[in-house]
């Protein structure tokens, strides 16, 4: 419900019922001019959700946050935006609960900081394999 405006409405919303497929997730991106839509490489898995994504390196990359359904598995994924190719950068697991995504991840060139691993008060720096200085 939107609760802003003086008159409430409802807006439905397709939610799979149990048994029923859940919704196909894809990404993609095209020119500002118009043109054809490049997909981006999601991975194998289908059934999944992608809670953030956020442009780097002034629009040559994406950053993809995809989660599994179990919502145990968090994968950073780069995308190359003009061939759609895209590698897992960073991955967290856990395997006796969930991940929880964060708004907090700052991208620093070679490293991504994150100030939720650790609780609200604290933070980790991780390297990003493949980056350069």
């Amino acid at each position: 419900m939107d609760f802003i405006p003086i008159r409430n409405a409802v807006e439905w919303m397709r939610y799979p019922k149990a048994g029923e497929p859940n919704a196909a997730v894809r990404i993609g991106v095209v020119s500002a001019e118009g043109g054809k839509t490049k997909w981006m490489d999601l991975g194998r898995e289908k059934d999944i959700y992608i809670p953030r994504i956020r442009w780097l390196d002034g629009g040559k990359t994406l950053a993809i946050q995809r989660l599994n359904r179990k919502q145990n598995r968090l994968d950073l994924i780069f995308a190359n935006p003009e061939t759609g190719e895209s590698r897992i950068v960073l991955s967290e697991t856990d395997s006796s609960g969930w991940v929880d995504c964060s708004d907090m991840v700052r991208f620093l060139g070679t490293a991504a900081l994150s100030g939720r691993p650790n609780g609200p008060t604290g933070c980790t720096c991780t390297s990003i394999p493949g980056t350069r200085p």
